[in-house]
């Protein structure tokens, strides 16, 4: 008990009185947000998430049209522009290494399809 205000004192399972969990904790807390930051937040987050990924379809032609829309004008979904993330550890480098030198040609440096 407090001896001035009869309130207990809580001490947690290591002996640290209440009070010193509790500042350390506020160091933590996230910060004030004023009410203006608040009632902005929605439309902070809505143009956050808005990401354009490129896209492409293929035309009459044949050839790639790069677009940022879902659909092609025919009405077909668009594939992905972005190429597979790079892994540094490539399990195949050394096939690849042997493969450029028997043919002198690595398979990215062959001509584009014709879709």
């Amino acid at each position: 008990m407090h001896s001035a205000t009869g309130i207990p004192r809580y001490r947690c399972h290591t002996g640290t009185p209440r009070w010193c969990i509790l500042a350390a904790q506020a160091r933590y807390r996230k910060p004030f947000f004023p009410a203006i930051t608040v009632l902005l937040r929605p439309v902070v987050y809505k143009f956050a998430r808005a990401k354009m990924y490129l896209q492409f379809y293929i035309n009459e032609n044949g050839d790639k049209v790069y677009t940022t829309k879902k659909e092609s004008p025919h009405g077909l979904a668009t594939q992905s522009a972005h190429p597979a993330r790079f892994s540094p550890d490539d399990k195949f480098s050394r096939q690849r290494v042997l493969l450029k030198k028997r043919f002198g040609l690595l398979p990215t440096q062959k001509p584009a399809k014709k879709y």
